[in-house]
Parts: C-alpha cells; structure tokens; sequence
C-alpha cells in the first residue's frame, strides 16, 4: 500500500458520513515527493488532495484530512446542502471539526474546546443522510 493510499483510507471513512460522495481518480503528481489523487463532485468539478512522501502518517492524515474537508464544504455547498463536515457532534448546526494531531494520532477536534476528540477514521457513519 502507497503512502497516499495508507493515510487517505481513515479520511475516505469519514467521509461516508457526507452527502456528496467524491469519484477519486488517479493524478500523476509532477513532484517526485508528493503522491496524490482528484476528488470529483457529481458537477465534475475537482481538487487534487496530496501527501508528501515522508512525513509522519499522522501528518498525512490531517493533511488530506483538511484537503478532503475543503473538498466537502465545497461540493456540499454547490449541491445547496449545508456546508458543514464533518459536523460536531457536540454543537449540531454550528461548526466543523479540526483535523489535528495529538500525542501523535490524527484526530477531528471540536475548535471550541478540544472536545470530542475522535480518531480519524473513526467517524461514526450512521450520521449520513
């Protein structure tokens, strides 16, 4: 397994729990250091997310993490649903959570506090709709 493939697994996961779910296709990276991929809306409108090779895999969770999050907001907000992901669960209809690493895992942190804290790729799914 690629490092891309290795830290973009736990961010696709979590990412079941959106409403617009992206069609990845390959990109050939110009930088021999960076491996990425086109995520794709049902538009067709794209963003490459990309790691760099070498960093710590935590580093490149909260990486994509944030890229993949970029991605949602804006293909939620063109599909006219609310541009919110991945939603806290402790303030609904208010705030993302931040991807971020602590004591050296990749984590969604609420930015209003530090709590909840959950491991990336360990987003509940059941919150899809």
């Amino acid at each position: 397994m690629t490092e891309l493939a290795a830290a973009l697994e736990p961010v696709l996961h979590d990412l079941r729990t959106c409403r617009v779910q992206p069609e990845v296709r390959e990109y050939a990276s110009p930088h021999p250091w960076q491996e990425g991929v086109w995520l794709l809306d049902p538009d067709g409108l794209g963003q490459v997310v990309a790691v760099v090779r070498g960093q710590s895999h935590a580093e490149q969770i909260v990486e994509l993490a944030g890229h993949v999050q970029e991605w949602a907001v804006e293909a939620l907000w063109r599909a006219g649903e609310s541009a919110t992901w991945p939603e806290c669960p402790a303030h609904p209809n208010s705030h993302p959570l931040d991807p971020r690493v602590s004591d050296g895992q990749a984590v969604w942190t609420c930015p209003r506090g530090g709590d909840p804290t959950v491991p990336i790729g360990q987003f509940p799914t059941v919150s899809a709709g």
